[in-house]
Parts: C-alpha cells; sequence; structure tokens
C-alpha cells in the first residue's frame, strides 16, 4: 500500500482505502459550526472522533457530556451522537470512518 504524507483541509476527506487494507474507509476534517448541529449514525460503520479546536457537547442516549481540544469519542456500530458547537464558536473534528463486519 502508498503511504500518504500531507494535509487534509478544513472539511475535507481523504479516501483511506487508498492507505490501508484494514477497516478505514475515511479521514475527515468536520467543522460543526454554531447552531448547526451533527449526527454521527454508526449504522454501517464506526466513527472514532477527536476534537481539535473549540468546544462544545455531545448527546449520547439522553445524556449530555462536554468536548474540548483532546477529547475523543467513539462511535460503535448501532450507536448515534450528535455534536454541538458552543455559543458563538465552532469545533473543529478530526473523524475516521471504519467499515464493521458483520459476519
Amino acid at each position: 500500500m502508498p503511504a500518504y504524507v500531507g494535509k487534509i483541509a478544513a472539511n475535507e476527506t481523504l479516501d483511506a482505502t487508498a492507505y490501508f487494507d484494514g477497516p478505514w474507509r475515511s479521514l475527515s476534517r468536520i467543522t460543526v459550526p454554531a447552531e448547526q448541529p451533527r449526527t454521527f449514525t454508526a449504522d454501517s460503520t464506526e466513527f472514532a472522533l477527536f476534537v481539535m479546536n473549540g468546544s462544545g457537547h455531545y448527546l449520547f442516549g439522553g445524556a449530555t457530556e462536554p468536548i474540548s481540544p483532546g477529547s475523543a469519542v467513539t462511535v460503535g456500530l448501532g450507536s448515534e451522537i450528535t455534536v454541538h458547537a458552543g455559543e458563538g464558536a465552532a469545533v473543529e473534528l478530526f473523524v475516521t470512518t471504519l467499515s464493521v463486519s458483520t459476519d
């Protein structure tokens, strides 16, 4: 497999299948603007979210948890979370998407 050395720009997605034989499908930098929550639904893939900049919270199963730079959130198969940015500021996430074998 080839290697990748470079930058992923804001709101850009890199197709990870060109670089990994394993379950990684994509690597993304996602900006969640204030007042525009983003939902991650793991119905056929799983996610790992890493907060790069900004702060806010996520909702999972009726609970609210704070997030800030350095926070990591996993979204396992069958789960769903919604990320909310704090007031007046966006949250920047690095998101990995992984395929799941249901065999």
